[in-house]
């Protein structure tokens, strides 16, 4: 298996977690027919989910993610898997930010750790 193959059934599984994930907690979740790299999962009909899983850790423990490009503005929710600890972040668009990559860590006492487990996120409506 080659590394891009490799790339794409990791995100894939954790497409498949988080799906599995919304519909034990009750939500409706669907799948685009046609894969644009942007829009991984629909969330209650109207939340718009981009799904990322890293286990790559810098020198600090934070759980480093290339985004690539910026989230578009069609998604609402950038949802993070890390690999290495099976911790969710669920993170609103306008809190990503413009950079190409972001850096997420369990102990911060602000910033993107405030997106761990933030389930709540699929229950309100999007940009809101």
């Amino acid at each position: 298996m080659s590394s891009a193959e490799s790339q794409s059934a990791v995100g894939r599984s954790a497409e498949l977690l988080l799906a599995a994930r919304l519909l034990t907690l009750g939500h409706k979740v669907a799948t685009p027919l046609v894969d644009d790299h942007t829009v991984d999962l629909i969330v209650n009909y109207r939340t718009t989910v981009q799904v990322k899983a890293s286990g790559s850790r810098d020198e600090r423990g934070r759980l480093s993610i290339a985004l690539g490009t910026p989230l578009p503005t069609h998604v609402d929710v950038l949802s993070v898997y890390a690999l290495d600890a099976e911790h969710w972040w669920h993170i609103p668009r306008q809190q990503v930010g413009l950079g190409r990559t972001i850096k997420l860590c369990e102990s911060w006492q602000r910033g993107p750790s405030t997106w761990l487990d933030a389930w709540q996120l699929f229950v309100t409506t999007p940009g809101g």
